[in-house]
């Protein structure tokens, strides 16, 4: 190998180091502020405070989720709340609690995207019942702050 290429390949290689750390650096520097509102969300269902977990998004904002129809957009969250609320009454579901598991999470410096495992309880009709599955979330930097943007319940 001529040094030519050499120095071409190691300064290559030294460029690539410090981009890597500076992404890692972002990782490590904006990981627990970006998953604020993602735990602030799940402890808000936790405690059925809807008005607050709907603080969280974006103004436009998808969910999707397992039951009909499915996919809600613009307005998501309030719109998959009440066909939600309508299901769980029908259904008998009553006392959800999301259980959430460690989280693998990519950012940039305005973008996020965190993928959860979760397990979901819940009582129907008296019943214990559970679900496991990933909650997959969207995330988006407004000013300072992390909001999100969509999320998606992934059954397994």
């Amino acid at each position: 190998m001529t040094s030519r290429l050499y120095n071409a390949i190691a300064a290559t290689a030294i460029v690539m180091a410090a981009a890597a750390a500076q992404a890692g650096g972002l990782q490590v520097a904006d990981r627990k502020a970006a998953l604020s509102p993602v735990y602030a969300f799940i402890a808000d269902v936790n405690k059925d405070d809807m008005k607050s977990a709907a603080s969280l998004f974006t103004a436009r904002n998808d969910v999707t989720d397992e039951f009909a129809p499915f996919h809600w957009t613009g307005n998501g969250f309030d719109a998959w709340l009440a066909d939600y609320t309508k299901m769980a009454a029908a259904g008998g579901f009553t006392a959800g609690t999301l259980h959430p598991r460690k989280p693998d999470v990519t950012l940039t410096q305005d973008r996020g995207y965190v993928v959860m495992p979760m397990r979901i309880t819940w009582l129907q009709r008296g019943k214990k019942g559970s679900e496991e599955g990933d909650f997959v979330v969207v995330l988006a930097k407004e000013g300072a702050d992390w909001r999100i943007t969509s999320w998606t319940w992934t059954r397994r």
